[in-house]
């Protein structure tokens, strides 16, 4: 998407209104507090409380989140950059040649990987999969990983993100910076050569996300099993903002689930039920506290 690498020039020329820049602020504040994922997992207290003595280490923290093996995001679009299984391959490597270094290896929620590896390096802190992603993000000094959209919630949390692979919220390396391999994101994060986090252009990339680019949508989510990991599916989808070209439309299908009020200006309008109007109701199928993004085609 060519959005992306011409995305400091967009947020140049782009205007958001008062309302839109206070929405997302709030949108980006819930997200922090941990309370909302595409995946289940445990609350932010409990992941923060049960890694109390790692918050306390005097190291460094490195968080690494894996990726499944056989997603789009890791097999497609990927010319130029290391694969994935590279990728993997040199998270050994640099473990090994930072012993002073913290590595927070998380498993992906939907993976039945073996991870049984990590137990032979004591600088490894093996996550639990239901482990909250924002703690964890909350935890480390840094994160390195390969194109994962936990690299998009570390920007909430102003943390500094190395990415491996095509990762499209990188942002002409101004909000993530690409490296050539994990070893070498460690040595830049060991040396504390972090790079400064433009937050106010941060804030206008997610504007951009939510109200210019996602289009949103309610689903019923549906796992699947297989043998070496699960799947997750959507069914029923309903569009409610559609974002196309910088346009937002409001489709309308969200308001299918739910009951209208006989004090409305449609039921006045039309005379489509003569019942004795209703003062309070309740949707059947309310919209979840933050809608999924489609992720960008």
């Amino acid at each position: 998407d060519s959005d992306y690498d011409s995305i400091n020039e967009l947020l140049s020329t782009m205007n958001f209104t008062e309302a839109e820049l206070l929405s997302t602020e709030k949108i980006l504040s819930r997200m922090k507090e941990g309370n909302t994922s595409l995946e289940a997992m445990d609350s932010y207290s409990k992941t923060w409380q049960k890694h109390t003595l790692l918050r306390f280490s005097d190291k460094k923290k490195v968080f690494i989140p894996l990726q499944l093996r056989d997603d789009m995001a890791v097999s497609y679009f990927t010319e130029g950059y290391p694969s994935y299984q590279e990728y993997e391959s040199n998270i050994k490597e640099a473990v090994e040649t930072h012993p002073d270094l913290l590595f927070i290896i998380k498993q992906h929620p939907l993976s039945k990987y073996d991870l049984n590896w990590t137990g032979s390096y004591e600088n490894i802190i093996c996550a639990d999969q239901s482990d909250n992603i924002h703690a964890l993000i909350d935890i480390a000094d840094a994160i390195t990983l390969y194109n994962s959209g936990v690299g998009l919630l570390a920007l909430i949390h102003n943390k500094p993100v190395y990415h491996i692979g095509n990762a499209y919220y990188n942002g002409n390396n101004q909000f993530a910076k690409r490296c050539a391999s994990v070893s070498e994101s460690a040595r830049l994060i060991e040396s504390g050569q972090n790079y400064e986090i433009d937050h106010g252009k941060v804030k206008l990339f997610f504007s951009w996300l939510i109200f210019r680019k996602y289009s949103w949508f309610n689903a019923q989510d549906i796992l699947r099993e297989f043998s070496d990991r699960k799947s997750h599916a959507y069914d029923n989808i309903c569009v409610e903002i559609l974002n196309l070209d910088n346009k937002s439309t409001l489709t309308g299908l969200g308001l299918d689930g739910y009951e209208y009020s006989n004090k409305s200006y449609l039921n006045w309008h039309l005379n489509i039920s003569s019942e004795t109007p209703k003062t309070n109701f309740t949707p059947k199928n309310p919209p979840k506290s933050l809608a999924k993004p489609v992720p960008p085609v």
